[in-house]
């Protein structure tokens, strides 16, 4: 298989190659994406794609690959009350940002495994 890449782990043997599971290997779950940003509230606006916790750091990937941090700080639903959490499936809220985030960045959480 020169020249093939995959995501699978494999072992290479005298046989040619022993797969060690049948199935890709995730690495990250997709928790959300960035609608907006307003720079003068400093308030980025999120549509929710798997629960998230206020306080909980996952990851950030901006449309031109910028990847870092972002710690979910100052949770607000649609009607700007403050959440701890936001459970339901696209649900929308607002999150704290000093830094200005690209609409249709995605955020994701690390998968331990």
């Amino acid at each position: 298989m020169n020249g093939v890449r995959s995501w699978k782990k494999f072992l290479t043997g005298s046989d040619g190659q022993v797969y060690t599971t049948s199935s890709y290997e995730q690495t990250h779950d997709f928790v959300g994406i960035v609608l907006a940003y307003d720079a003068d509230a400093k308030r980025a606006y999120i549509e929710q794609r798997n629960n998230v916790k206020n306080g909980e750091v996952l990851e950030l990937l901006m449309p031109d690959g910028e990847l870092f941090p972002l710690t979910l700080e100052d949770m607000r639903n649609a009607d700007g009350e403050s959440i701890d959490c936001a459970p339901h499936a696209q649900q929308k809220f607002s999150i704290v940002s000093d830094r200005a985030l690209m609409p249709d960045s995605l955020l994701r959480r690390k998968v331990i495994c």
